[in-house]
């Protein structure tokens, strides 16, 4: 791998070198039109823009048609046009947030009636050029609006199109909504800082880095059909810009204080946890030479001692799990205007945290053994470079390196210890529910290499043509993979046992465990991985994209785009693996991946836009779809049915364990079945049917601007996210008569009889995903002393639980799967109805009122209806092995609607006051009062699914600030 990182460096050493100049990425664009009194157009005038903040200065030359275009860093700009024997014209006050592109005519006069002409003018609030759905948060809502834990990804919530209820602590993973246009879909949501894509994609429940909320300038959230610049997103895309220096020298020192002391008691345990939490906050900032070269660096710590409150129907597993969280972020970044037209930006970034309790538990149906640790890092070093070729081209290259490293380990110390889950969804044991992954190691690296180019020329109208390329290098060297390396026991025979809690008398102390009293009327099976869980995985993504925004009359342009991506390596088709029969050689690498996109914008008005279009959009896929196939080269997992030992859940093998050899010649294929072989089980393959999901998406809608403060935006969009995840045991057969299949527990009537467990993973058409919505806002931008913005989405998610089908063995000896022909109950699929990601109603309203006597005010207002939750009885109700519905009731035969538990609705205030106090010499000190959740509501995000277990329907805790109760934030923030 050390070969890999060199070329690597020497390819983005070369891209920098090879550069004739270079400079400042584009983050925005100023244009317009220049005519003179009478409305001619005027070529030839020249169009400066200076940024107010750090002198920087942008050039651009009006064409033949009076059409000047500028690409700009995002700030505050003076605009000056000047040509030969007209009057200066100077516009001021123009602000410029990240994407946008702002439209700014300039009328000339001559010179002989005025030497100059100065005007205050803000940037129009609606785009009259661009069709793609989303929206800004500048500077001052992302600095002054309240947030609980200072997490800027959290803002994300209020803007139009977001279907987030929670962005939790998972930083860059995005919101978690449980929604394919939200994150909780694979390959639907992604963060771009500074142009480089920082979102995790090794899986969705991986931790995620956090950017420190100082650190972040603005940033702009796409909801639908964002252009074909942008890709590996099926879903959202969010550009964020860092902070940079000014052409003055300016720092901070900030704290934040929470603690229970203050707070309210617990909507669950009823009492007061106790909890607190300290951010320690310094930045710093200026020039190094006036109007050419800045920097900007940053520092914070939090440290949050915290509890894990356990509420299950078992008293004596109901732990309080103390431990500390500690967070480091950092970061710097260097401007430099080299001149020329020709700009340089480099930011870099470190985060670190040490997680003491993992939230992928379920407290208050998990035993507290499940709970793990983590220590996750991550620095980026990224450089965007800017050369303007000429009044018509601009070249620009981003050079980046992402690298994240997590270990994950038990409180558990004994390696030996593995899952046991019973009924009632209580898992005992370390790690994630289904496989036990503890201990956990990887350091995924991320290289990226960018140019685009932006071209701009007339014919038949104005073209803006963008084309370019992108190449990304994923390598991890050091990835420790343990599925079932420390055994799981399937105890979901039944109920369960009423002396479970005299079975685990100490929770963290294994030695105390009775394991051989478990009864043996619950237990099913075990299963263990044997070999080297240790995996090496490179991935090459490279992609290309041409787009034009074609203004064929001053009223309409449109905005169309083709982009094409792919991902070797995605499904592990790199490595050569063969798992006959499900699994044939030598797949290959889907390469189909073309996306066009077409877009409008028509002008109705100078303050009525119409706009709409379509777009296909093609996900990245998670790393784990690779993962879990490269170990099925270097481990294997016998299935050891229950044989009515009493001691056999203490001693599943009736002996020593077996070493990985002895247990792949003891296999049931290399034994012709002899008695008492091993079956191995694949509990996760993928199909080489497989494709990378994509959604299509649509809208149609208008922005009105009214007057010069206010603009409100109304759309209708439509995701259609496809080839949506489909995993099922295949190695099952279906009763013709009453279409439920055979017990899986019977082994002549498997499928594939000398195989346990084979779930497939399939992406294919059966599996899709309809998300419609009409989503409004309306901001009003800062003016007479205060800001609001708001927004209101009445939608509907529905997708698709595909039947299940019949796999049998083709003439190549590898297995074809075809649907059943005859009809099975609902349970086992087969039906369109409301997706667990469904809600209808969603509102937002924030808003920053300056006082008198230097007070400030700002707040925010959520509300979101109940989301639907799927609920399921315990255990395996069809006996179909893994991945049942459990909708069935077998004791009634009752089947359980699909999604048919809704939640309660959420309602939020958070409010902050601040009191500025001015010592004079440009020093500043705030004092601020920040309380979240103010009117106490009792809000929940999840619940109690399981049907038959003793707390059906109680909420369960939750560790994310949108669930808790009122808690109140100090703090203080000096400026000098």
């Amino acid at each position: 791998m050390k070969s890999s990182r060199t070329v690597a460096w020497l390819l983005a050493a070369g891209a920098l070198l090879a550069l004739p100049s270079a400079g400042r990425a584009q983050e925005a664009v100023i244009t317009g039109r220049v005519a003179d009194s009478t409305g001619g157009v005027l070529p030839g005038v020249t169009v400066t823009a200076v940024h107010e903040a750090t002198g920087n200065t942008f050039l651009g030359v009006s064409d033949e048609t009076g059409i000047y275009r500028i690409p700009v860093r995002i700030g505050g700009f003076r605009i000056t046009a000047e040509l030969q024997g007209f009057a200066t014209v100077t516009r001021s006050g123009v602000t410029v947030l990240v994407g946008q592109t702002v439209t700014i005519d300039v009328q000339m006069v001559p010179s002989s009636f005025q030497e100059s002409v100065t005007v205050t003018a803000e940037a129009p609030l609606i785009d009259t050029r661009q069709s793609t759905v989303g929206a800004n948060l500048d500077s001052r809502q992302l600095s002054e609006i309240p947030l609980s834990g200072r997490n800027w990804t959290e803002l994300v919530i209020l803007m139009p199109g977001s279907r987030a209820n929670e962005v939790g602590t998972n930083g860059t993973g995005g919101p978690v909504a449980r929604t394919g246009r939200s994150g909780g879909t694979q390959g639907t949501y992604q963060v771009n800082i500074d142009g480089q894509q920082v979102t995790q994609t090794v899986a969705g429940t991986f931790t995620n880095p956090n950017f420190s909320r100082e650190s972040i300038a603005e940033f702009q959230f796409i909801s639908n059909r964002f252009d074909a610049a942008q890709g590996r997103s099926a879903g959202i895309q969010v550009n964020a810009v860092t902070k940079s220096g000014t052409n003055a020298f300016e720092g901070s020192f900030s704290g934040y204080f929470r603690n229970s002391k203050w707070g309210s008691p617990d909507f669950i345990r009823r009492t007061i946890l106790p909890y607190s939490n300290q951010q320690i906050v310094a930045t710093f900032g200026g020039p190094i030479k006036t109007d050419r070269l800045h920097f900007f660096g940053h520092y914070e710590v939090e440290r949050e001692p915290r509890v894990v409150a356990f509420t299950t129907p078992w008293p004596s597993f109901n732990q309080d799990l103390r431990g500390n969280r500690m967070e480091h972020k950092a970061g710097a970044r260097v401007d430099w205007d080299m001149g020329g037209q020709r700009r340089l930006a480099v930011s870099s970034n470190f985060w670190s945290q040490m997680l003491p309790n993992r939230f992928d538990l379920n407290s208050s149906t998990d035993h507290p053994s499940a709970t793990t640790r983590e220590l996750a890092r991550m620095q980026r070093v990224n450089a965007q470079l800017t050369q303007v070729l000429s009044n018509r081209a601009v070249n620009v290259v981003n050079v980046g390196v992402y690298r994240q490293t997590s270990d994950e380990t038990s409180y558990i110390g004994d390696d030996k210890v593995g899952k046991i889950q019973f009924n009632s969804a209580l898992s005992v044991g370390p790690g994630l529910t289904d496989v036990g992954r503890t201990p956990f190691r990887w350091n995924p690296t991320t290289y990226t290499f960018r140019d685009d180019v932006t071209l701009s020329f007339n014919a038949r109208g104005r073209h803006d043509l963008k084309f370019g390329g992108e190449y990304l290098f994923n390598t991890i060297s050091d990835m420790f993979w343990c599925n079932y390396c420390r055994g799981w026991l399937d105890a979901r025979g039944g109920a369960v046992p009423r002396n479970i809690e005299q079975i685990f008398p100490v929770w963290n102390d294994p030695s105390t465990w009775r394991l051989d009293d478990i009864p043996g009327s619950v237990l099913v099976r075990y299963r263990k991985a044997f070999g080297d869980p240790h995996m090496e995985e490179t991935k090459h993504m490279p992609g290309v994209w041409i787009q034009d925004d074609w203004s064929i009359t001053s009223k309409l342009t449109l905005n169309v785009g083709v982009r094409y991506d792919v991902e070797v390596g995605a499904f592990a088709e790199n490595l050569g693996l063969e798992v006959r029969p499900f699994l044939p050689p030598n797949r290959k690498a889907d390469r189909n991946n073309v996306a066009p996109r077409v877009g409008f914008a028509y002008s109705m008005t100078d303050t009525t836009v119409v706009r709409g279009g379509y777009g296909r959009f093609y996900a990245q896929m998670f790393a784990r779809d690779s993962f879990y196939t490269h170990a099925l080269m270097q481990t294997v997992i016998p299935e050891i049915r229950y044989d009515g030992r009493p001691n056999f859940a203490s001693n599943p093998f009736n002996g020593p364990e077996p070493t990985y050899e002895q247990v792949v010649a003891r296999t049931c294929p290399a034994t012709n079945n002899a008695p008492g072989c091993y079956r191995l089980d694949l509990t996760r393959i993928n199909s080489p049917s497989m494709d990378i999901p994509y959604s299509h998406q649509s809208s149609v809608g208008v922005q009105q601007q009214i007057g010069t403060e206010i603009a409100v935006t109304a759309d209708f969009v439509y995701t259609g996210l496809k080839n949506t995840e489909i995993i099922r045991n295949v190695n099952l057969t279906y009763n013709p008569a009453t279409g439920v299949n055979y017990p899986f527990t019977d082994l002549s009537r498997r499928a594939f009889p000398d195989w346990g467990l084979a779930n497939v993973v399939r992406f294919s058409q059966d599996g899709y995903m309809n998300d419609y919505a009409l989503q409004t806002g309306f901001t009003k931008r800062f003016s007479r002393g205060y800001q609001l913005s708001g927004t209101y989405t009445a939608g509907m998610v529905k997708d698709a639980d595909p039947p299940p089908v019949s796999a049998t063995l083709g003439p190549d000896g590898y297995v074809r799967y075809a649907p059943l022909p005859f009809q099975s109950p609902p349970d086992f699929g087969g039906q369109y109805t409301y997706a667990v990601t469904d809600q209808r109603h969603r509102a937002t309203l924030n808003g920053v009122w300056e006082l008198p006597y230097d007070f400030q005010l700002s707040g925010l207002y959520f509300y979101g209806s109940g989301m639907r939750f799927a609920a399921a009885f315990g255990g395996d109700t069809r006996n179909v092995g893994s991945g049942g519905s459990n909708r069935f009731n077998p004791a009634t035969g009752e089947i359980v609607p699909r999604n048919s538990f809704v939640g309660k609705p959420l309602h939020r205030v958070d409010t902050r006051i601040l009191r500025r106090f001015s010592l004079g010499r440009g020093v500043a000190v705030d004092g601020i009062v920040e309380v979240f959740n103010l009117f106490n509501h009792r809000n929940y995000g999840n619940y109690v699914t399981t049907i038959n277990a003793a707390n059906f329907g109680a909420p369960v805790a939750q560790d994310n600030v949108a669930y808790k109760p009122r808690q109140f934030q100090l703090g203080f923030r000096a400026t000098f």
